[in-house]
């Protein structure tokens, strides 16, 4: 395993431990899977061909409404929460209870995000 690897790996086990992610990755904007915490019966290449998606229309639709380039993105759905979080050409997705603390998970996501793209952009 390569030293950045090890660096993102550290910084995704953080975010695990300092707020309620159950799961977590961070994808590149193609849609491969440049780092994972998630578990094994989860298809990694079709979340991270999906989360690539899904950042790419975010753009394409905050562009359409001049609101800016698009922060994050939270689904809410019946058993969990889906958090996207574009980190310039990577996307970090994580995954959490219904009932998580959204705000702490943000200032966490948004403290680790300037980690991240230290370790992959220099």
């Amino acid at each position: 395993m390569t030293f950045k690897l090890v660096e993102l790996e550290t910084i995704l086990r953080n975010l695990i431990q300092n707020c309620d992610l159950e799961a977590i990755a961070i994808v590149s904007n193609k849609g491969q899977m440049v780092c994972s915490l998630i578990p094994t019966s989860t298809d990694e290449k079709a979340i991270s061909a999906m989360a690539a998606s899904l950042q790419s229309v975010a753009q394409k639709v905050t562009m359409e409404l001049d609101a800016g380039p698009p922060e994050i993105m939270i689904i809410d759905g019946s058993e969990k929460t889906i958090i996207i979080v574009g980190i310039e050409r990577a996307i970090l997705i994580g995954t959490t209870g219904i009932d998580a603390g959204i705000s702490l998970i943000r200032f966490e996501i948004a403290q680790a995000r300037d980690d991240i793209k230290s370790v992959l952009f220099g």
